[in-house]
């Protein structure tokens, strides 16, 4: 990978994506962090989330396996939490702990720890590499979350619409705030198929990255 161009400081980039539940905003991270990570181009990139950190906690304060937070189909199954604890199922768990620590230190909590952690990587990249660096963020649901990432120096929102097959849950505060302004953010049609020709235009319109 060759170094960053001379001529101008390198830079982090927030990437952020919102849409249903189902509209594959998962998949189209992978292509973007795929075409990112080509080799002749100069930057580097990672897929984050604002919920890794909360799952992350939530494992290890309940002592339970990691997928059971991260996995649609066992959200909602019981599971043998002390009794003394008020919620029986990994969704609510994480409900508990999520809005819990929100109500002591702000709305913006994980967002803000979410943050940190970019910034704890990506200084590697941007200072001792000077390499521009992606950080791709899979989750963006909250308002709390578009306006920390509103104050960032670079940072484009892309909604994922899925064509193929229709999806109506996980509408959320951004969603709605999107739909409200009608405009401030990129779109990406899933239909299903291979992705790799919408991303590579949507990064060469707003990046200005060079075609493969």
């Amino acid at each position: 990978m060759a170094k960053h161009r001379i001529g101008r400081k390198a830079q982090v980039h927030y990437i952020a994506l919102f849409g249903y539940n189902g509209a594959g905003k998962s998949t189209v991270a992978d292509y973007i962090q795929n075409r990112l990570k080509y080799p002749s181009v100069q930057q580097s990139c990672g897929i984050h989330s604002f919920a890794d950190i909360l799952r992350d906690t939530a494992s290890r304060l309940f002592t339970m396996p990691y997928k059971e937070l991260s996995k649609h189909e066992f959200k909602d199954e019981k599971y043998p939490f002390g009794e003394w604890l008020p919620f029986t199922t990994p969704r609510e768990a994480l409900i508990s702990l999520g809005e819990g620590l929100k109500q002591v230190y702000g709305e913006d909590f994980w967002a803000r720890v979410t943050m940190e952690r970019i910034k704890d990587f990506s200084t590697f990249w941007v200072e001792r590499m000077k390499y521009d660096y992606y950080a791709i963020i899979d989750d963006l649901r909250f308002i709390s979350e578009l306006e920390l990432l509103q104050k960032q120096g670079s940072f484009t929102a892309i909604k994922v619409e899925r064509t193929d097959k229709e999806c109506t849950e996980g509408y959320s505060e951004v969603m709605k705030y999107f739909d409200d302004k009608g405009s401030g953010y990129e779109t990406i049609q899933n239909n299903g198929s291979l992705l790799y020709t919408p991303v590579q235009e949507l990064l060469t319109k707003v990046y200005k990255l060079p075609s493969y």
